[in-house]
């Protein structure tokens, strides 16, 4: 939790929750050695001069490194050392320890940490102007005014399909779920589609739903579970998907991470086969790029190349907000839709947020996770952009 005191009287506050290998008091020491006296008496002009700054932000890093090889003395191994099997622990004991020295090198803020303190940043600027968080953003940005929210993608925990029908009563846009890995094909296939057709089946049996135009879009994150199953062969992979599309037919069904390799430029170059693949069978299936993509760096790869319908944007992954708002506006000029994401536990000021960028920049989908608040994470963005909208358009 951090706060930016505004004038000497009131305060923002915001979260930066460090998914890394870093402890908290790491970020902790990074914020209060280097991001508070960077922001200490600035004016609240705008949020993209802020972010700016954050993102050019660096801290000194100390490491330990081995500078040379040990010496290995002049003890010479007996023939008996050899004989009984005593030479290898002889020799690690007479092994000298190999020479370190600690070095220290400047490396970027923490992303995580540049995205919590830019979002607060965000809503301190906002404030000071007396404006929504989506009105700053229309305005820093010049971005045309909307007068709708943004379509709204629910996480499913299981795979039971009484937890899906709060979602369709609430007639979310999407429906997300990650099944979990079966490498007999038969029985993971089987998975899928009885996943896919018990949704179909919630949905027919609520009265509500009866009459109306209302069919979810179905999310399966595989998170390379095809590619382990059919070890990365892209015909086979195709295959399945086309078995997966002919399953959830009459409802569109996107499919995130088919494969996962081990980097990124592999990735890309897989799944840009596999979009040529999808293209020339024509087939309705979205495809998702989630993994690996870990900057906006990584965006503008994939972008080039085509390996994807859609980029499941995680902004605490990408740095400051004014960073992933430009990647947003960067798909959407190549009409590349995005799957808004936030932290993975988001507090529900996080969320409200999330809600407002959302409705200024419509990236495609946002994804409202539960997190820390109570009821559903949907109904807290459905209604954020509602009353976000209301008071734009008043």
């Amino acid at each position: 939790m951090i706060g930016l005191v505004l004038n000497g009287d009131q305060v923002v506050w915001g979260n930066c929750l460090v998914e890394t290998t870093s402890p908290a008091a790491g970020a902790l020491a990074t914020i209060q050695k280097v991001v508070a006296p960077a922001l200490e008496g600035q004016r609240l002009e705008g949020s993209r001069q802020l972010a700016g700054m954050l993102d050019n932000l660096t801290e000194t890093v100390a490491d330990t490194r081995t500078t040379g090889a040990a010496s290995k003395g002049n003890r010479r191994l007996s023939r008996r050392d050899f004989i009984t099997g005593r030479f290898l622990a002889r020799a690690l004991l007479d092994e000298p320890p190999s020479p370190q020295k600690k070095v220290t090198h400047q490396q970027p803020v923490d992303t995580a940490i540049r995205y919590g303190v830019s979002l607060t940043l965000l809503e301190a600027t906002a404030i000071a102007h007396e404006q929504t968080v989506a009105e700053l953003i229309q305005q820093e940005y010049g971005l045309p005014s909307v007068n709708a929210p943004s379509p709204i993608q629910i996480l499913l925990n299981s795979d039971h399909p009484s937890e899906s029908i709060p979602a369709l009563l609430d007639q979310v846009a999407a429906l997300g779920h990650t099944p979990k890995l079966d490498l007999d094909e038969q029985r993971f296939m089987g998975a899928l589609t009885n996943f896919i057709r018990s949704i179909q089946r919630a949905h027919d049996q609520l009265p509500e739903l009866a009459g109306r135009a209302y069919q979810p879009i179905i999310h399966l994150n595989l998170g390379g579970k095809l590619g382990a199953l059919y070890e990365n062969d892209p015909g086979k992979i195709l295959g399945a998907l086309v078995r997966l599309e002919q399953a959830a037919a009459p409802y569109q069904l996107w499919i995130a991470d088919p494969v996962l390799m081990e980097r990124a430029r592999a990735q890309i170059e897989v799944l840009s086969t596999l979009m040529d693949y999808v293209r020339f069978r024509k087939i309705s299936v979205q495809m998702v790029a989630g993994s690996w993509v870990q900057s906006s760096e990584d965006v503008r790869a994939i972008l080039d190349s085509g390996a994807a319908h859609l980029i499941h944007l995680r902004m605490p992954r990408i740095g400051t907000v004014d960073r992933a708002i430009e990647t947003i506006l960067a798909c959407r000029q190549k009409e590349i839709g995005v799957l808004l994401d936030g932290n993975r536990i988001p507090s529900e000021r996080e969320a409200r947020h999330l809600a407002q960028i959302a409705v200024s920049t419509q990236p495609g989908m946002l994804l409202a996770r539960a997190g820390y608040i109570a009821g559903s994470g949907g109904q807290l963005a459905s209604l954020e952009m509602a009353r976000t909208l209301a008071r734009m358009g008043s």
